[in-house]
């Protein structure tokens, strides 16, 4: 494990402000917060960048994600120099990384409100639509806390009642999409760290195989994967791949959640599509304490579940939670991102998705547990300049 690099924190580009300058205000965010743009092309070390929709202004604090493709999960912070209003925009600091959106690639940007004081209050994340969304940043510069619920989670796949040529549409909601179902050709891959996907029953970067033509009776889909790989789903000879395990434990390198494989089934029989994998969040505060929420849900969707004894879809994979502060107070799994179960179809079943990926950097302590249990990073950089008399010092 590693502790965040020096472009992946906010203090890249607000000089001695780990946790942002509050200049934002108080705010209770009861939907999602996050605004954001696809983002062109562009080479490491280049300071202008070419965004789809003008959402920036001079100023502004923003987050470079490369959701797909190749570099998938890098990301950097960076900020509005010049040409706010615009979809030309120029950086206040070279790229670290290079970022494409061209085939399988997909990069986006993500405005990075400034708050002070955060209250959490229940909202659900801008689900991931193959070019954009699936990832939100929320900074509180003195602190987050909340009483609601944060929903992050995957969507459910589906099944078709059976008849001649059915299809059924992966689940959607939270990170990469689920695999279509079908019982007329094979099932779709989860969508996936490698691209969108396609009939075959091998794995997608961390999307979860499709069911496949042989065995001729049929085959599930496979898990998506992220913290770990997926699994394989059930057939009578061949089965689809599990994803793979993407990211890193720190998540300097953060990937959402792989969708599940679709099933399929041959002739006119029942057949189902994948979850889809959870999204990511970044919260960022001198003091979290979130021992109040009821939930933030991060959990794979469930692989749809065929009548009939057919064959099922793949589950979907947990998402993403990094947590950067001095101090955390977490309270008892307040955070989870489990894993989505395959559909468990009497014949052939669909795959298990993996759990996701929860990472705490912090400075002073960290009470409470979460689902995986989150990674441990202590980082002693994160302190504010100028005194602050609420800094967190070690001799």
């Amino acid at each position: 494990m590693t502790v965040l690099n020096s472009w992946q924190k906010l203090d890249r580009v607000l000089s001695g402000k780990p946790f942002g300058d509050g200049s934002s205000g108080n705010a209770t965010i009861s939907s999602d917060p996050a605004t954001r743009a696809s983002l062109t092309t562009v080479a490491s070390g280049e300071t202008a960048i070419t965004i789809g929709t003008a959402i920036l202004s001079n100023g502004d604090v923003f987050a470079l994600y490369q959701a797909r493709g190749t570099g998938v999960g890098q990301w950097e912070i960076n900020k509005v120099a010049s040409g706010g209003g615009s979809t030309s925009i120029v950086c206040s600091k070279a790229l670290q990384y290079s970022y494409s959106t061209t085939g399988a690639n997909v990069a986006q940007v993500i405005k990075i409100p400034q708050y002070d004081e955060v209250t959490l209050s229940n909202f659900t994340v801008g689900a991931w639509d193959g070019e954009k969304n699936g990832i939100t940043f929320i900074v509180g510069k003195t602190s987050i806390g909340g009483t609601g619920t944060l929903t992050f989670a995957g969507g459910n796949g589906a099944a078709s009642a059976g008849g001649s040529g059915q299809t059924v549409a992966g689940g959607t909601g939270g990170g990469f999409r689920g695999g279509i179902g079908r019982n007329a050709s094979a099932g779709d891959q989860g969508e996936g760290s490698a691209g969108a996907g396609s009939a075959t029953n091998s794995a997608n970067g961390n999307g979860g195989g499709g069911g496949i033509t042989t065995p001729s009776d049929g085959s599930g889909g496979g898990g998506g994967g992220n913290g770990a790989a997926g699994s394989v789903s059930t057939g009578s000879t061949q089965v689809a791949a599990g994803g793979e395990a993407v990211g890193s434990v720190d998540l300097v390198t953060m990937v959402l959640g792989g969708g599940g494989g679709g099933a399929y089934k041959q002739q006119t029989n029942p057949t189902a599509s994948g979850g889809s994998g959870a999204a990511a969040i970044v919260l960022i505060s001198k003091a979290i304490d979130i021992s109040s929420m009821t939930l933030i849900n991060l959990n794979g969707g469930n692989g749809g579940v065929p009548s009939g004894g057919a064959t099922g879809g793949g589950g979907g994979s947990g998402g993403a939670c990094l947590v950067v502060c001095q101090t955390a107070v977490l309270g008892t799994n307040k955070i989870t991102a489990s894993a989505g179960t395959g559909g468990n179809s009497g014949q052939y079943d669909g795959g298990n998705g993996s759990v996701g990926r929860i990472a705490i950097h912090h400075l002073g302590t960290v009470t409470g547990t979460t689902t995986p249990t989150f990674e441990d990073v202590e980082d002693t950089s994160l302190v504010e300049s100028g005194g602050d008399s609420n800094n967190i010092m070690f001799m």
